[in-house]
């Protein structure tokens, strides 16, 4: 019998901060010798962290002090992504062709809608028949690619399980390769144009559109993280300029989706629960839900 071999429990690795690490696991007793050290990482590329069992033994059964210091750890270098052009404004003619343009300009108006979309980079795709890109452009005004999702007449995305379906990104779409790509919130360079704005996080793009053109003040901005899961900083993350925190290093957040850990990087971060008085919205609602139902 194979005395020691990874085993099946993932954790975080102790070098990349990524969820990807396997501990050795001692067969004769089934636990693992030490799940925070004595390991691999699955990022074979990225951080090709491995630590075997001879080099446990070898330490004396366990790492004392600094772990980074003894394991001669180098935090890795930030990965640089790679951009897509970003096209000029449309005119209101072509964006007559999205369907999410003209629903929302049912409600907003078409010359406000228009305004909003011009300011995110919002367009429409003839991918799959037409479909709306959200352009995700950084802090400086670069674009790390564009989301690219179909939605209905009924303003809400077209879901199922064939290929049309499927969310998708500029850069696959084009089978652009090789390609890094390094997601930043939607919405960042409006974060970046007005720093000492307040800023309020929510989960799609979508959303965002419609509390910025509800929020005629323009003393608030918008991002949305594209899911409640992007809204975790990884080790490293801060001192990122590439990373998507980055942009929230010292400003005031409000959070709509709940992520704790964005407490140790922003100046004040504040959770807004929708499901509580007086929103009192359902798992399947958001807070553009609640914004749409209440228009005049």
């Amino acid at each position: 019998m194979i005395r020691f071999s990874l085993g099946k429990l993932v954790t975080v690795c102790p070098q990349c901060g990524h969820r990807t690490f396997k501990p050795y696991i001692d067969n004769a007793t089934g636990q693992p010798l030490d799940e925070n050290i004595c390991g691999r990482c699955n990022r074979e590329v990225n951080c090709a962290y491995h630590f075997p069992p001879s080099r446990w033994f070898a330490a004396g059964n366990r790492i004392e002090g600094n772990l980074k210091l003894r394991l001669n750890y180098a935090p890795p270098r930030p990965r640089l992504p790679d951009f897509v052009v970003l096209p000029p404004a449309e005119s209101i003619e072509r964006l007559r062709t999205d369907n999410l343009f003209c629903y929302l300009s049912l409600r907003f108006g078409e010359r406000r809608v228009y305004d909003v979309f011009t300011d995110y980079h919002v367009m429409h795709s003839s991918w799959m028949g037409g479909a709306t890109a959200f352009y995700l452009v950084d802090a400086e005004n670069r674009a790390r690619s564009a989301k690219v999702m179909r939605y209905g007449t009924d303003g809400h995305r077209l879901k199922g399980d064939e290929h049309i379906f499927t969310v998708n990104y500029q850069h696959s779409i084009l089978h652009i390769k090789p390609f890094s790509y390094r997601a930043c919130f939607f919405g960042e360079h409006l974060a970046a144009k007005n720093p000492t704005k307040p800023i309020y996080i929510v989960e799609s793009e979508k959303t965002a559109l419609i509390m910025t053109c509800a929020d005629r003040s323009e003393r608030n901005i918008y991002l949305a993280s594209g899911g409640c899961c992007a809204l975790k900083p990884q080790p490293g993350d801060r001192s990122d300029p590439f990373s998507r925190f980055h942009i929230l290093n010292g400003r005031c957040v409000t959070l709509i989706p709940e992520a704790v850990a964005l407490k140790k990087i922003c100046s004040t971060v504040r959770f807004l629960d929708v499901t509580a008085a007086p929103f009192h919205l359902t798992g399947s609602q958001d807070i553009g839900d609640y914004v749409m139902e209440r228009l005049p």
